[in-house]
């Protein structure tokens, strides 16, 4: 009773937050509503939680830009200086599929697919590792460049951006069914792979796996919230590997260059 009283009075006090839009001008609507307001309702059906939740996703949805398709990430709207996306976002929209789900309107499922579709076409790099945010031209729409806030340059490989995409093509497959967005997962994760020389599977501790397909199967797991098999452990361990010589790889480039 007492953990209930608490999750009630924070649900009540997000939702003074949203209704008085208090720190709200920004993107992170799904960070900060789904683990507390959705997760509120589903647990204990609060009139409250939901109502909070719902206005969150429409706070989210209106940070939405016809031109470039994508929800800006901060700042005021249409600033040229942050007329962009990043990559974090992909952990927002699944708000705006549960508001679709909930409430029936079919807009805030528009908006995430577009914006879903948007980030995946625009933040994979050639070498498959992914920008932290991209930019677009707010009188075209169109592409413009990438770049880094928190990562450690703008062409390194941000290691919790990175999980970001990983995740967030997972989430998006469980909500779309649409295959590009979890291969779009994999072939992020195996770009990676595939491009540190010298490395192999035998040597990441995956013996005789087949990379882009075990990880699509792995992000299926993970956007069905299934246990993890004893295999997919052991991918996830060599996953971390992974995740390790890609940050050595980058930093080691990083400080040749200002060495230069």
């Amino acid at each position: 009773d007492v953990l209930l009283k608490a999750a009630e009075i924070q649900m009540q006090d997000f939702l003074h937050r949203i209704e008085q839009k208090i720190c709200v001008d920004h993107h992170d609507m799904g960070f900060l509503y789904t683990p507390s307001c959705v997760a509120g309702y589903k647990l204990t059906g609060s009139g409250t939680g939901k109502r909070a939740a719902l206005l969150a996703a429409d706070q989210l949805k209106s940070r939405f830009q016809e031109k470039g398709e994508f929800i800006q990430a901060w700042g005021t709207m249409g600033e040229p200086e942050n007329y962009r996306l990043i990559i974090d976002c992909l952990l927002n929209v699944p708000l705006l599929y549960w508001a679709s789900q909930e409430t029936g309107d079919e807009s805030y499922r528009q908006i995430a697919d577009r914006h879903v579709h948007t980030t995946l076409e625009n933040v994979i790099r050639p070498d498959f590792s992914t920008w932290h945010t991209f930019f677009f031209d707010p009188v075209t729409g169109n592409p413009d460049h990438g770049a880094t806030c928190q990562g450690y340059r703008d062409g390194s490989a941000w290691a919790r951006g990175q999980a970001w995409g990983i995740y967030g093509t997972a989430l998006a497959y469980r909500y779309t069914k649409r295959r590009y967005c979890t291969t779009k997962g994999a072939v992020s994760l195996f770009g990676i792979y595939y491009t540190k020389k010298g490395c192999s599977p035998q040597e990441l501790g995956a013996k005789n796996m087949n990379f882009p397909t075990k990880t699509e199967e792995f992000l299926k797991t993970l956007a069905h919230g299934k246990e993890p098999t004893s295999e997919d452990r052991e991918y996830a361990e060599a996953l971390g590997k992974l995740s390790e010589l890609n940050y050595r790889a980058g930093y080691e480039a990083g400080a040749a260059k200002n060495k230069g």
